[in-house]
C-alpha cells in the first residue's frame, strides 16, 4: 500500500471558518426541516430536497436576523370564507413589514386565490405550485426569501418557501385530501407542517373549511383557538367511545 502524504497542520481549518455565509436553506427551514423529518420518519435529505426546487438555479442571498419564535395565535374560520374575506387579514400582515403565505389544496384553487389577491393587492402576489418549471419555481423561491413577494398562495410544497418575514399562514379549505401528500416522499400534511411553520415564524395561523375535520376542531378547542362561524350552522359533532356502548350491550359498529 503506498503510504498517504502528511498534511501540515498549519493548512488545516476549522470547518465553521469555511462554511457558505449564504446558506440555501434559511434557519426556520432547517428547523422546518428538522421537524418534518423526525415526525414523519423521512430522510433529512428528501426533506431537504423538497425545499430546494433546483439548487443551481439559486443565487446567493444575505438573510435579515429573524425574531425568536414565540407561540403564535390561531384561528379557525369555519364556512364559505371567499379570497376576499381574507384580504383584512393580508392586509393587516403587509402593513406590519411581514409576508403571507396562502396553501390551497389543488392548483385550480391556487390560481383562483392568486387572482383575487392579486387583482386587490397588486402584483406582490406570487403563485407556486408543482406544476412549474424548475426555474420557475426557484425564481420564486428567490422573489421570497428576498421579500420581492409580499405574499405566496400555492399547494401544499409552498409550506417550505422561504419566507424570512413571514406574519401570516392561511390554509384554506383544510377538509379537503389535496393539503396531504401520500403518494410519494416526503410524505406529509400541509397544515401540520404549518402549524410548526407558525411557531418558528412567530406567524399567526388562519384555518378555513367549510367542513373542518374533527380532529382540527379538536384541536382549535384545546388550543385555545378563535373559532367563527359564518353562514349556515355547522353539522353537530359528537365524539363516542365504542368500547362503552360494547360494554352497554351495543355489538355494532355504529353508535346507538
Amino acid at each position: 500500500l503506498k503510504a498517504q502524504p502528511q498534511v501540515a497542520a498549519e493548512t488545516l481549518r476549522s470547518v465553521l471558518a469555511v462554511r457558505d455565509p449564504n446558506p440555501a436553506l434559511t434557519d426556520v427551514q432547517l428547523k422546518l426541516l428538522d421537524f418534518t423529518a423526525g415526525y414523519y420518519l423521512q430522510s433529512p435529505a428528501v426533506v431537504a430536497q423538497a425545499m430546494l426546487p433546483s439548487l443551481r438555479y439559486l443565487p446567493p442571498q444575505s438573510l435579515s436576523p429573524l425574531p425568536s419564535p414565540q407561540p403564535a395565535p390561531g384561528r379557525l374560520l369555519v364556512g364559505p370564507y371567499p379570497p376576499q374575506a381574507w384580504l383584512p387579514m393580508i392586509r393587516a400582515t403587509l402593513a406590519s413589514g411581514r409576508q403571507a403565505l396562502v396553501l390551497c389544496p389543488s392548483v385550480s384553487y391556487a390560481q383562483a386565490a392568486r387572482s383575487a389577491l392579486s387583482s386587490a393587492l397588486g402584483s406582490t402576489v406570487a403563485l407556486l405550485h408543482g406544476r412549474l418549471t424548475a426555474r420557475q419555481q426557484s425564481s420564486i423561491w428567490s422573489a421570497a426569501r428576498t421579500g420581492l413577494a409580499s405574499v405566496v398562495v400555492g399547494t401544499r410544497s409552498a409550506v417550505f418557501c422561504p419566507l424570512p418575514r413571514l406574519g401570516h399562514i392561511l390554509v384554506t379549505h383544510e377538509h379537503h385530501g389535496g393539503h396531504k401528500q401520500w403518494d410519494r416522499n416526503p410524505r406529509y400534511h400541509a397544515l401540520t407542517v404549518a402549524r410548526h411553520l407558525a411557531w418558528v415564524s412567530s406567524a399567526e395561523l388562519t384555518v378555513s373549511s367549510v367542513a373542518p375535520s374533527v380532529a382540527t376542531v379538536g384541536l382549535a378547542l384545546r388550543l385555545g383557538w378563535s373559532v367563527k362561524t359564518t353562514g349556515s350552522p355547522p353539522v353537530s359533532q359528537t365524539v363516542v367511545n365504542l368500547a362503552d356502548e360494547r360494554r352497554g350491550g351495543n355489538r355494532t359498529p355504529v353508535s346507538s
